[in-house]
């Protein structure tokens, strides 16, 4: 607005001045003038009107920008030179005028010689203008007094007075004053719109300037989020897809059409409808703004989530014409979303099969949070919202003042707790909970309280349970005991019968039958003494089963006393016993040295005993008879092992050998009553072990125990 005001003020002042010059001084010339005079002067008139006009236009024309060449700035660089003189301090604008107009009077006073005494007022326009282009119009009012009262004290008569006495010498003085006000009015007036286009300028590239800083900006952010612009023309379909979209989807800028259907051509065919519907609704009014996800097709052929969010942008009307928004490739974030629900539903299953949730609580505010689960333990919903009071709302008696102990040493001196409570959930069930409480300290004061709580009444009706069938059980290992302990009695009591009682009157049977073949012996024929013989056999016999049997019973009946008991020179000393006792035989015999058990002495003594016992025994049909005792193993466990080259014996009749009085041999190959086996296997499970057999028949048998390091099952 304010460029017009000054083309209308310039352009009504040049009107007013080219019609005042033209009307005026030709009145005025005719009223002072003879025709002769009249002519030559409106000669002058109109070369001075002529020069005024073409300086004028001339500055005019060069306060107009250059655009094509600079659309920043104007004029060239002398111009611009021209501009700094302009921008000269005022003391110097006005020194210059009075200089130069000093200068072009006393030019006039030397060519006055040449052209006469004529004032040629003419040619203090030149610095006139000169002056009021340089600094405006104080300048140019400085230069037109200067020349005007120069030229009227020395160039007009009478000389050396400011007096004027011919017409048209006071005509011409006066046009000189009228066109130097005129010619600095009009300057300033262009000094005004160049300061004021300047200013323009100025704001003009502040705004550029701020402009491209917000474009930077803008294309920085844009980067930074790792979005892709899409602006959509509505009545024309086109679409300005940005750098980041292109390249979001794999593409080059230039490979991708800017059109609608590029769009439509890398959507999901499932997400287009549903998409293009959103649109449709922001055109009917139905929303304000455009926020979808949907996926695209990469150049690879896999898919992208793509979050997308836009404006509309109407026209005066409030029609929509525009859409412009932004694409964020949401891939790897919906990807890890779906793997965080995976592991919250995992690790929701977990805590629900072992019923174990965490929890937590401000100390400043009390305010707390817990997990679903602990929600469900106390009956409540995972919603609900808590806090300490809740929390302990659901312990009563011992056990709330015990939670509440804990909780306030935790606090006051960061205390962790674990303890097992009882509760009431919301629905009035009793429940047992082992709730953990560990602080959290910041500047050494606790600021929050966190743990966790699991249900443990199944686990606390267990024990319930394995505590009454505890007691249930020692009960009956109280009574099982009283009846062995009776029963070793009763059993105490048979052994001391069979010791005494059938002991006197087999000696005596006995006694007599010996007596009887002694005495009358000679007397009997052949088969009463053979049936006197088999009742001495028998009686013998009768004698060693009691035997046995009060071995079988002193090894079930005895204490226990562990000592570390050294098999291999057992061995040694048992065999050599043996050989001396049997010295018509010659069996070759090898102990393995550094066998060794925890036990009682006494005890694998007598094992030891009874295995090379028969080991001796059962070999005595063998030729080149050997017996060894060597290390061997149990399922993997090590054990003393007997083994020899004798009878031997079927191996699905082992279980039978360790029964009292079973045989697998007749009487007369192997005599012996079948106790033997039975004590050592009696003996080796009161010591908490075990025994096993192997045989072949006439290639031999094996016998091997393990005894354990405690060598005690009591």
């Amino acid at each position: 607005m304010n460029r017009d005001r000054f083309i209308i003020k310039a352009v009504s002042g040049y009107l007013m001045f080219g019609l005042c010059w033209i009307f005026l001084s030709d009145s005025l010339l005719s009223a002072v003038s003879s025709p002769e005079v009249m002519a030559e002067l409106s000669m002058v008139k109109g070369v001075l009107f002529i020069l005024i006009t073409g300086l004028l236009m001339y500055f005019a024309l060069k306060g107009i920008p250059d655009v094509e060449k600079n659309n920043r700035r104007s004029g060239d660089e002398a111009w611009q030179g021209f501009r700094r003189i302009e921008r000269a301090p005022l003391w110097a604008a006005h020194g210059f005028a009075v200089a130069v107009s000093f200068g072009m009077l006393l030019l006039r006073m030397k060519i006055a010689v040449s052209f006469g005494e004529r004032p040629m007022l003419i040619l203090f326009m030149m610095p006139i203008i000169l002056s009021s282009a340089l600094g405006g119009l104080g300048p140019g009012l400085t230069a037109t007094f200067v020349s005007t009262a120069g030229i009227d004290f020395f160039g007009i008569p009478p000389l050396r007075s400011f007096k004027i006495h011919a017409a048209h010498d006071f005509f011409q003085w006066f046009i000189l004053v009228v066109s130097g006000i005129m010619a600095s009015y009009l300057c300033e007036l262009l000094h005004r719109a160049r300061r004021l286009a300047d200013e323009r300028r100025i704001l003009q590239e502040q705004a550029q300037a701020r402009l491209r800083q917000s474009e930077e900006r803008f294309n920085l952010a844009m980067m930074g989020a790792n979005d892709g612009l899409w602006d959509w023309n509505m009545d024309t379909d086109e679409v300005y897809l940005s750098p980041r979209w292109a390249a979001m989807l794999g593409y080059d800028d230039h490979e991708l059409a800017h059109h609608l259907d590029t769009w439509k051509k890398v959507v999901h065919p499932d997400d287009m409808q549903r998409t293009l519907a959103l649109v449709n609704d922001i055109v009917k009014g139905k929303r304000d703004r455009f926020d979808a996800e949907f996926r695209l097709r990469h150049k690879g052929g896999t898919y992208l989530d793509i979050l997308s969010r836009a404006f509309p942008v109407r026209d005066e009307n409030g029609r929509i014409v525009r859409m412009v928004g932004t694409h964020v490739d949401v891939t790897e974030r919906r990807r890890a979303e779906k793997v965080l629900k995976e592991r919250e539903a995992m690790l929701d299953k977990t805590s629900r099969m072992a019923r174990v949730g965490g929890w937590g609580f401000d100390v400043a505010t009390g305010h707390g949070t817990w997990t679903d689960e602990v929600a469900r333990i106390h009956d409540l919903e995972p919603s609900v919202e808590t806090d300490v009071r809740t929390g302990l709302s659901f312990f009563h008696g011992e056990h709330l003042d015990a939670i509440q102990a804990a909780v306030r040493d935790a606090i006051e001196n960061a205390t962790p707790y674990d303890l097992e409570l009882q509760l009431v959930s919301a629905k009035g069930r009793v429940k047992w909970v082992r709730t953990a409480g560990y602080p959290v300290t910041e500047n050494g004061k606790v600021v929050r309280v966190e743990g966790i709580i699991q249900d443990i009444s199944d686990r606390k009706q267990a024990q319930l349970e394995l505590q009454a069938l505890n007691m249930d059980l020692e009960r009956r290992v109280e009574q099982r005991t009283h009846e062995l302990s009776a029963a070793n009695e009763e059993l105490e009591s048979f052994a001391y019968a069979v010791s005494h009682d059938l002991r006197a009157p087999l000696r005596a049977m006995s006694g007599f039958s010996q007596a009887l073949v002694e005495d009358y012996g000679d007397r009997l024929d052949g088969e009463a003494r053979v049936y006197l013989d088999q009742i001495v056999t028998g009686s013998r016999r009768m004698g060693e089963l009691i035997d046995g049997l009060l071995a079988l019973s002193r090894s079930t009946r005895s204490m226990l006393t562990l000592d570390r008991v050294d098999l291999s020179d057992v061995s040694t000393r048992i065999l050599e016993n043996l050989a001396r006792d049997d010295k018509n035989r010659n069996v070759n015999w090898d102990v393995e040295p550094g066998l060794a058990a925890t036990g009682d002495a006494a005890m694998l003594d007598a094992v030891m005993a009874n295995l090379l016992g028969n080991a001796w025994k059962y070999t005595s049909r063998t030729e080149d008879p050997w017996i060894r005792v060597h290390s061997g193993f149990i399922e993997g466990k090590m054990a003393v092992c007997v083994s020899d080259n004798g009878a031997g014996f079927e191996e699905n009749h082992s279980k039978k050998l360790f029964q009292p009085f079973q045989r697998l041999h007749r009487q007369d190959e192997f005599p012996g009553i079948g106790i033997g086996l039975a004590t050592v296997r009696r003996i080796v499970v009161r010591h908490g072990g075990e025994i096993r057999a192997r045989g072949w028949v006439d290639q031999g048998a094996s016998f091997c125990f393990r005894l354990p390091e405690d060598g005690c099952n009591e």
